[in-house]
């Protein structure tokens, strides 16, 4: 493995428009965190108008552009964030995060959560819902927290998986009081185990074979479970909707659909205001200035939980010394390239001081 060296640039812009229908929002514009004032700024550096779920009424259908990849398994080395996006629609989504970065256990698929150390060595211990269940019929339990460790953790070389790291810390996945609990053992201390098991694989699909190609070009909804499952996929037009699951236990989604139209990011904009799309993004001042002032719509401006990032393989001969890679660094002009990157945006943050926590968070 290559020695590498990670140089944050900057946070890249999300600005949203999204068409106005039941729920109306109080949210105020935003132009972003000041660099001394972070932490306090966090609601507006991720201005996505939170909304109670007993305020937000029951009906309708969300629009917007999204397709499937060529390869829906996320865990896979050739997934991308499309397809992270498209399997939380009808797979688990056990484990979330506030924009400040405090977790939060989903108690629909994790109903206790318990953490520890013990000689040096992390314990996780995750009660799963008794209800919970795969689409199929299987019991949500310790095997498929066991089967996505198996998968993930490098052991076998026939997986290709897109990331061993954390997995490979794990030495071992048991069955704890009863099938419904799962004890993990790390070697040391993991802080970030929690991103491990934000969602997790059917031990049908965590197979070489299934984890590999069976997702390839293919949903499969049988193996999923959460509050939606895929109603319709046209593969010829990749348009995706998704309807409520009549086989879910838990808090039941307000939407009765959510569809996905595959359509080049150029076209969203003239979709959008076509009435096509409820919300849309817009990725340069060009775009922007296209939806500005759009009857019935609130456009949303704030971070992303995303990073540039330059990395220098240490191991080159023209970059060996640790003096070039230095001069390399200073001669990058950061401020620039935010500058560029926010032209026309009417949006400001500042530079990322870390490349663990955002500007919007506290430390």
């Amino acid at each position: 493995m290559r020695s590498r060296l990670a140089l944050p640039v900057a946070l890249i812009a999300a600005v949203s428009v999204a068409a106005t229908a039941c729920q109306s929002s109080s949210g105020k514009d935003s132009a972003g965190p000041d660099a001394k004032d972070a932490p306090s700024a966090a609601s507006a550096g991720a201005d996505y108008n939170p909304t109670p779920y007993d305020r937000i009424k029951d009906g309708g259908t969300y629009t917007t552009v999204g397709t499937f990849d060529d390869q829906g398994n996320p865990f896979n080395v050739n997934a991308t964030l499309t397809a992270a996006r498209v399997w939380a629609w009808y797979n688990a989504d056990a484990i979330t995060y506030t924009p400040t970065g405090e977790v939060q256990y989903n108690p629909d698929y994790y109903s206790d959560v318990k953490v520890s150390v013990e000689g040096g060595n992390q314990k996780v211990t995750l009660t799963i819902n008794p209800q919970a269940v795969f689409n199929d019929g299987t019991p949500i339990d310790w095997t498929a927290i066991k089967s996505t460790w198996k998968a993930n953790n490098g052991s076998d070389k026939a997986y290709a998986a897109s990331s061993t790291d954390g997995y490979d810390r794990i030495t071992s996945v048991e069955k704890g009081t009863n099938a419904k609990q799962a004890v993990i053992t790390f070697e040391g201390v993991n802080a970030s185990w929690s991103s491990l098991f934000t969602t997790f694989l059917h031990p049908k699909a965590a197979t070489v074979g299934n984890f590999n190609k069976a997702y390839v070009k293919k949903a499969h909804p049988e193996w999923g479970a959460g509050p939606y499952t895929v109603g319709r996929w046209d593969t010829h037009s990749g348009n995706i909707t998704f309807i409520r699951n009549p086989k879910w236990w838990g808090k039941k989604g307000r939407l009765d659909q959510r569809v996905y139209v595959n359509l080049e990011s150029t076209a969203a904009v003239n979709a959008f205001k076509n009435g096509q799309l409820d919300y849309v993004s817009a990725v340069d001042a060009e775009s922007l200035k296209q939806v500005k002032g759009l009857k019935g719509t609130e456009i949303r401006s704030g971070g992303s939980p995303f990073e540039y990032s330059l990395y220098f393989n240490t191991k080159s001969p023209v970059l060996a010394d640790k003096d070039v890679r230095k001069a390399v660094e200073e001669s990058i002009d950061r401020s620039q390239i935010a500058k560029i990157q926010f032209q026309g945006l009417d949006y400001k943050e500042p530079l990322p001081g870390s490349a663990v926590l955002y500007s919007f968070q506290k430390g």
